[in-house]
């Protein structure tokens, strides 16, 4: 049972309540002591003495705070196209770069990297990513089709694709896949220490007759977590996962984590 409410509270809250009306209709000039002996304006003074102050002066841009704040952590756009100039800038589709080689040369570990492709984007140099992207989206541009092709790579010609050797990054792709390679590894590949997480939305996985490659691959501890939209792997069974037979479960091979229950 609630305690009842005393005398003096109820002269505390009528005094508190006059108060209020006090405040809100009073004049510009009047002021107002509250029962705890506190001087307070009226609504119309209050607004009266703002009217009455300056402003200070418009903050002036100090542009290299401002660089130094975007610097933390930045993220950058790198245009590739398959009639690209390697010479090129790569920051927009009019200067594209054309190789893979000179988008691992323009890419920047911990940030995100976001990859536009025009046409075939062939994945034929070697790079490990040690200090991979935080995030790395690969898209089409708008408006225009888009492949990546996994090739022998031309420096390392036992390996494809694209090799992170640091944990953290996030891939989004969502270009469709080829795998045209003899090599064992993958489009997505992890080595010792690598940990990342791909999300594929790309529509279906295709291959060439000769193909030996996989869309991921782990190597010496590295670990991969995959998340197939669709699960688009229909003709590349067996391709999917290094090491994981067609129809088998990749969540039964300790290094890969899957959306998928047979690849």
């Amino acid at each position: 049972m609630t305690d009842p409410v005393s005398t003096t509270q109820l002269q505390n809250a009528a005094a508190d309540a006059q108060l209020l009306e006090d405040v809100i209709n009073g004049s510009v000039s009047q002021t107002f002591t509250t029962r705890l002996g506190r001087n307070v304006k009226s609504l119309a003074k209050t607004l009266a003495d703002m009217g009455t102050l300056v402003l200070p002066a418009a903050v002036t841009e100090n542009s290299s705070r401002l660089d130094s704040i975007e610097s933390v952590n930045p993220g950058i756009n790198i245009y590739v196209s398959s009639s690209g100039n390697d010479s090129a800038t790569g920051d927009s589709a009019a200067n594209s770069v054309r190789t893979w080689q000179q988008v691992l040369d323009l890419m920047k570990g911990g940030v995100t990297n976001n990859i536009w492709v025009i046409g075939d984007l062939l994945i034929d140099y070697y790079k490990l990513l040690t200090s991979p992207p935080s995030k790395l989206t690969i898209r089409p541009v708008a408006g225009q089709t888009a492949r990546m092709i996994a090739r022998n790579h031309s420096n390392v010609a036992s390996y494809t694709g694209i090799w992170f050797g640091g944990s953290g990054c996030n891939v989004f792709c969502t270009v469709p896949i080829y795998l045209d390679s003899t090599s064992p590894y993958g489009m997505f590949s992890t080595d010792v220490v690598g940990s990342v997480d791909v999300y594929y939305a790309g529509g279906a996985v295709t291959q060439s007759s000769g193909n030996t490659s996989h869309l991921f691959a782990t190597i010496n501890g590295g670990t991969l977590n995959t998340i197939m939209a669709g699960s688009p792997i229909i003709g590349v069974e067996g391709r999917v996962y290094r090491d994981v037979a067609a129809g088998a479960n990749p969540n039964d091979n300790k290094y890969y984590i899957s959306n998928l229950t047979a690849g």
